[in-house]
Order: structure tokens, then sequence, then C-alpha cells
């Protein structure tokens, strides 16, 4: 059946989009949003939807700024699942994409990367996983999130970016995880995974 036919509340769920329903689950239960068993509750019944309107459902009652709305469909998804993703080299970063580590490794280097909008949202979870950012120089770099029974180190040694430079806003949730953001020449050693 054309998805035109269907409805909006028909269209089916991507994993993708369970994923992102379930990191916001857990950002709102580090908040005090929602208790351990309201996420673990939740979370199960994101795993089994099957429509995007179930998905949405479940967060409706949060505050837009932890997220009750689906993000448009264009956005990129990268997943580290007890494995390791990695971008590197010359390649064109999204105004928004989102990284997930969930007992893996996410390595994602923006030096020679070519950047859509003048402002690029990072999305990061780190779940019993580890993320490394490498940023370019020159670039305003925005950090916000949290790290619970986690690490988010951020080490920046060139100068100061000029103004109106571009902008690069890390959003980081780091559960048992661990997050680093450098500008250093390179990523120190190999990516560690738990």
């Amino acid at each position: 059946m054309p998805e035109a036919d269907r409805g909006p509340d028909a269209i089916l769920a991507s994993d993708a989009e369970r994923e992102w329903i379930c990191s916001q689950l857990r950002e709102a239960c580090v908040a005090g949003r929602i208790t351990t068993d309201e996420m673990s509750e939740r979370t199960g019944v994101a795993l089994a939807a099957r429509t995007r309107a179930e998905l949405e459902a479940l967060i409706a009652d949060l505050p837009r700024g932890a997220g009750n709305q689906l993000p448009p469909a264009g956005t990129r998804w990268h997943l580290g699942l007890l494995g390791t993703t990695k971008r590197t080299g010359r390649w064109r970063v999204p105004a928004e994409s989102w990284w997930t580590s969930v007992m893996g490794g996410c390595r994602l280097d923006l030096t020679k990367a070519v950047f859509e909008a003048p402002v690029t949202v990072i999305n990061v979870v780190a779940g019993m996983g580890s993320v490394e950012i490498r940023v370019p120089r020159g670039f305003e770099v925005d950090v916000i999130g949290t790290a619970l029974l986690g690490g988010r180190h951020v080490k920046l040694e060139g100068p100061p970016p000029p103004p109106g430079a571009p902008v690069i806003r890390l959003r980081i949730v780091s559960a048992m995880g661990s997050v680093r953001i450098t500008d250093k020449e390179s990523f120190r050693g190999r990516l560690r995974q738990y």
C-alpha cells in the first residue's frame, strides 16, 4: 500500500528511529523526568513498536528540549553495536547526525570533512561504549550533555575561533561509556571498545 494511502499513523518505524527513542528515554531518566522502571518499560515497548506513531507516543509527555518528536527523515544515523564504526577523510557532514555506541566504538574525524550547514548538530550516545571525535580548528565547538557513570573529555588546544566561525554543536549522553573530543593532529592509539 502506498505511504500516502496509509496515513501518518501507519508509517512503519525503522531500527534507527527505535534507537533514537530509546536514547531520548535514557536522557529523560538521567534528568529525573522518568524513573528507571518507566524507562525500562517504555524501552521494551519502543523496541517492539511497529509504527512511528507508537514511538512518538512514548515521549509525548516529555518536554521538547528532551525530544518529543522523531527527527526529520533526512537525519543520518551511525551505530557501533558490539563493533566499530568510523568516518574519516573527505566526507559530507549533514546538518544533523546521530552517533551511537553500545558496547562498541565510534570514531568520527571532521578535520577534512565538508559541512552542509553553518551550524552542525552531532548527537552522541555512548552506552558502555566509546566515541572519539576529532574536530577541525577554526570552528566554534559547543559541547553539552550528561555523563552517568561515564566520562566526557574535551581537550581543544588550538587558538580561539574567529567571530562568526561555523559551529559544531555536540549533544552528548554517556551512560557507562566514554566520549573524547579533541582537535589534535591525530587520534590516540586504537579505538577502545568495552
